[in-house]
């Protein structure tokens, strides 16, 4: 399994873990955050296919763009 894949996994479980589903959402820049600085790179690589994947909601906020787990990917997301 490739390091990408794995960040992906982690990216997705951790708002998972904090109920960032649906109406509730955390800005995208807390993304990386728990992460290594030299894993920045993979990690960004990794939540731009989440995005593309149509894994989040993404809302435009006055501080940023937020994000939440999609909740119709939810079973996806769980069987990863």
């Amino acid at each position: 399994m490739s390091r990408v894949a794995n960040y992906k996994k982690l990216i997705l479980l951790k708002p998972l873990e904090h109920g960032y589903v649906g109406g509730r959402h955390t800005n995208e820049d807390n993304i990386p955050n728990g992460f290594h600085p030299s894993e920045y790179r993979d990690v960004m690589k990794a939540y731009k296919e989440i995005k593309r994947e149509g894994f989040l909601i993404l809302t435009p906020k006055p501080d940023g763009i937020h994000i939440s787990i999609n909740p119709r990917m939810v079973k996806q997301i769980q069987n990863l």
